[in-house]
């Protein structure tokens, strides 16, 4: 269900797969309703279910709805507002804009862990012991030492 909250961020594979899957699904909608009875050729009547209107009218409303949620969630990955997703509203300009989305690269985002002071750097996560000296903090976070609840400090003890 994390597809569904605009706040997540989506990549540009991702936002590729849902787009082409959803825009197939419309795609397919579309083609099923136009499967009409023509019921007088020469008079050019003809007649559809009317389950089949709602049926297309639910999977291409449900995949538009999809589509535009990925569209703001690669908003957020892009740091842009959502304000920006109207552009999907003027027709030249909705197609280079989702070329945009595609192919624009998404900012980096820090993860802050509770594991390390730089989580993209492996010796910030564990203090390397000295042969004969006492350990340290195994665990740092934002410089400040870490220490389970009744673990003693090493410079307390001494």
């Amino acid at each position: 269900m994390r597809f569904l909250l605009p706040s997540n961020p989506a990549g540009r594979l991702e936002y590729f797969l849902i787009v082409v899957v959803m825009n197939i699904a419309q795609f397919a909608a579309i083609r099923y309703l136009l499967e009409l009875e023509v019921t007088d050729p020469v008079a050019r009547e003809f007649s559809y279910n009317t389950g089949q209107l709602g049926t297309t009218a639910v999977i291409y409303v449900a995949a538009l709805a999809v589509i535009w949620i990925t569209v703001l969630r690669r908003l957020t990955d892009l740091n842009m507002g959502s304000i920006m997703a109207i552009a999907l509203f003027i027709p030249v300009i909705a197609q280079i804009f989702q070329l945009w989305l595609l192919l624009a690269k998404g900012i980096g985002h820090t993860t802050i862990a509770p594991y390390g002071d730089d989580p993209y750097d492996p010796q910030s996560w564990v203090e390397t012991p000295k042969v004969g000296a006492a350990r340290g903090p195994a665990v740092t976070y934002k410089g400040q030492e870490l220490r389970l609840p009744g673990e003693e400090d090493v410079s307390d003890a001494a």
